[in-house]
């Protein structure tokens, strides 16, 4: 593979991996929101808990999962950890190329990955054990502190290598609504001639 065409499959993977991180931060935006909404609404806290749950559950899994994806050290996958081994193994391809300043040299590399890796190991062994597979054997118990912590140390990664790929700083990982986010969350959502669903009955789009 020519330098030229190492550093635009950087260029492509960087912009992947903010894609995604980006979505998740929204999630991660909401998420937070409704956590405070349960804490300050008593009434709601004592009656939707199981509601709660549920919501907690699927941000959880959902954030553990894109820590294990942007971790997975299976071969042949597009994610940070591969594209920081692969700059690490050719830092003079991101020296010849980017128009960023302050580059990092392969030993700066080496140690923003280990950092990484040492931020979200046990979500992302978490993940492996308990999401993505069946196992037999315990994985670790982790917090939604742990599993924040690990998420945030992606997202910070990926600005870092944005930034040093296309020279362009992110300022923030979290979207800003061009519209009332919190409108859904100030009417009532059982109206008209709602009826709870049966189990039977087809899931439309």
């Amino acid at each position: 593979m020519s330098d030229e065409a190492r550093f635009r499959d950087w260029v492509t993977y960087i912009g992947a991996i903010r894609q995604e991180s980006i979505e998740l931060f929204w999630n991660r935006k909401l998420f937070r929101a409704v956590r405070l909404m349960f804490r300050t609404n008593l009434e709601l806290d004592d009656r939707g808990r199981h509601v709660w749950e549920w919501i907690a559950g699927m941000y959880a899994r959902d954030a553990a999962m894109l820590v294990r994806r942007e971790l997975d050290k299976q071969s042949g996958v597009v994610n940070l950890r591969h594209l920081l081994h692969d700059i690490e193994a050719h830092p003079d391809v991101l020296r010849s190329h980017s128009q960023a300043l302050d580059l990092p040299s392969a030993t700066d590399v080496r140690r923003d990955r280990e950092s990484l890796e040492a931020h979200t190991g046990r979500v992302r062994e978490y993940a492996e054990r308990l999401l993505a597979h069946r196992t037999r054997s315990a994985g670790p118990d982790v917090s939604f502190a742990e599993v924040d912590q690990a998420v945030r140390a992606v997202l910070q990664m990926m600005r870092r290598y944005y930034g040093f790929l296309t020279a362009t700083d992110l300022l923030a990982g979290t979207p800003v609504a061009r519209f009332d986010w919190l409108a859904p969350f100030r009417m009532p959502w059982v109206v008209g001639q709602f009826e709870e669903p049966s189990d039977d009955e087809e899931l439309e789009a």
